[in-house]
């Protein structure tokens, strides 16, 4: 009984049907990316979170990709600012998603998500 009960809790905590990652919320549903703001970041960090953050949270679509390869020459500044390869790595590989023709948004999906996560793990460097 205890086993079927563990299982029918992981499948419910892992039966979505949607696969794009999610942001880690707070109780009170707000996304931790307010929390960047009360943390004192190394202002290279903080110049790049200011390009990085208002294309992450815009709403997904073709908008979102236009404006984020727009700002390639601005998430490149930043990345190179910063300093750690791979946030640079990560940037390359979103400036090649946006340079192919045509543009395959999953792999655009794939390529912003890993400049993200990159810039997850400086960030809990500086913490």
């Amino acid at each position: 009984m205890r086993a079927r009960l563990l299982a029918i809790v992981v499948v419910a905590a892992c039966g979505t049907s949607d696969s794009k990652p999610t942001e880690p919320k707070h109780e009170d549903g707000k996304h931790e990316e307010a929390e960047h703001h009360e943390m004192a970041m190394p202002p290279a960090l903080d110049a790049f979170h200011k390009i990085l953050a208002p294309h992450w949270h815009a709403a997904p679509g073709d908008q979102r990709t236009t404006d984020t390869c727009n700002a390639i020459p601005d998430f490149t500044r930043g990345a190179a600012t910063v300093g750690a390869a791979p946030l640079v790595d990560a940037v390359t590989g979103l400036a090649d998603a946006c340079a192919a023709s045509p543009r395959d948004p999953a792999k655009f999906d794939a390529a912003f998500q890993k400049v993200h996560e990159a810039f997850h793990a400086q960030l809990g460097e500086h913490e």
